[in-house]
């Protein structure tokens, strides 16, 4: 996604003008099954973690997995915006 920003000056007023131009770049199948492989092995391995490591390591692999799924979510919301532009 790529937002671009121009200021129209006419006399005494000033306008800012933004338009947002989203590229088509969805994820492919194979990097969404890669990520669900991946997060699915990160919740393996919490599950693990909370058995008999300390805190940190478990927020460690918890941070790891809300990012894969935040790579997810952000991935839709950029489809949805590409949707709205056409």
């Amino acid at each position: 996604m790529r937002l671009t920003t121009s200021l129209m000056q006419n006399g005494n007023n000033s306008k800012l003008a933004c338009s947002i131009t989203v590229i088509d770049m969805s994820l492919s199948e194979s990097v969404q099954s890669s990520l669900a492989e991946a997060e699915a092995a990160l919740r393996n391995a919490l599950s693990y973690a909370a058995r008999q490591e300390r805190p940190i390591v478990c927020n460690s692999i918890s941070k790891l997995i809300c990012e894969i799924e935040r790579i997810e979510s952000f991935d839709g919301i950029l489809d949805k915006l590409e949707e709205f532009s056409k």
